[in-house]
């Protein structure tokens, strides 16, 4: 399927089109991101072990997001004191429709699992701030607690269709030929998931949560690889040159100066797996790395090099981590 663009423009010949401003791409962007903190809040909150609290209170943070979502969305409306009419009925057969219903179901399902998050002195002191509201806050927590696994299945499945719904909204739009594919709202929800680890990653989390995500984050492109159909490389490509030799002493690892005169058609650059780990026990060896990589960049980069994927994985013990370059000539073809 071919599309074509056309330069020439006449009101009295062409079509007239409504071209999104900035409040669509503001909107579809706060909406994977919510999504993607909701999926993954509830997956931390599913793991065994304590959670910090960090991780516990950005359960909050998707209504936070929705809401500034739905406001820019709301801007962009021609009739705005219409928008009530989308719930006052329900067309299964409607994209936007779904999306309005799944918008409106998030509020509860997040404001509860953030509530059954609290702990008990955290609940009280918003509860002690609630006034009026203390009884119905109290009450809405002890609903919560008790149901809190039925409230991450909630949560997953909110999240999910909150980040397949816009793909699938934009997939079926005939404005655009080449947006109509099947694989659009699986590409949606990958990126808001990448996109909402990023995000949780901003903020104190443990190691552990820290690490979780970073994997998320990680793999999201390889998913989204496979969601098309093209299968990405699995483990450390055969054919790429190592640009700097590491060692491990007391549990780290430490680079030799890396080679920055290789040519190849990859290159790998090994870098910590534990990045947390190097920092919090020798932060004179984490400025070594840093100076590492950055030269490696830097020297790669001018030879026409571009990273174009991060390949980790375990060796008995150790995490060994790869940035994979390739010149862009030959990513290109």
């Amino acid at each position: 399927m071919n599309e074509l663009d056309v330069a020439r423009h006449s009101r009295f010949v062409d079509p007239q089109l409504h071209v999104w401003g900035w409040e669509i791409p503001v909107y579809l962007f706060l909406g994977g991101l919510a999504a993607g903190a909701m999926v993954l809040s509830a997956v931390l909150a599913g793991r065994p072990g304590e959670r910090s609290r960090a991780a516990r209170l950005l359960t909050f943070a998707a209504p936070v997001l929705v809401s500034l979502g739905m406001g820019a969305l709301f801007l962009d409306l021609a009739n705005k004191l219409h928008v009530f009419r989308f719930y006052l009925a329900f067309r299964w057969t409607s994209p936007m429709s779904w999306g309005a219903w799944i918008l409106l179901v998030v509020y509860p399902v997040t404001l509860l699992a953030g509530l059954g998050a609290l702990t008990d002195a955290e609940a009280d002191a918003a509860a002690g701030r609630a006034g009026p509201l203390a009884g119905p806050l109290r009450a809405a927590r002890a609903f919560a607690v008790a149901r809190a696994a039925p409230l991450r299945r909630w949560s997953i499945g909110t999240g999910i269709a909150l980040g397949v719904y816009t793909g699938i909204l934009l997939s079926t739009l005939g404005a655009r030929a080449l947006w109509g594919s099947a694989l659009l709202g699986p590409l949606f929800l990958v990126s808001g998931l990448s996109t909402g680890a990023a995000f949780m990653m901003f903020f104190k989390v443990t190691p552990e949560e820290r690490h979780l995500l970073a994997r998320w984050d990680l793999d999201a492109p390889r998913v989204a690889l496979r969601s098309t159909g093209e299968a990405p490389a699995a483990g450390r490509p055969a054919a790429a040159a190592v640009l700097n030799d590491v060692r491990w002493r007391d549990g780290l690892p430490v680079s030799a100066p890396p080679c920055l005169d290789v040519d190849a058609e990859e290159l790998l650059l090994e870098v910590p797996g534990d990045w947390d780990a190097v920092c919090g026990t020798d932060p004179a060896l984490a400025r070594d790395w840093q100076g590492v990589v950055r030269r490696s960049f830097e020297a790669a980069f001018a030879r026409g090099y571009a990273a174009v994927d991060c390949l980790s994985g375990r060796e008995g013990d150790a995490v060994r981590a790869f940035y994979v370059l390739r010149q862009v000539e030959r990513a290109a073809t």
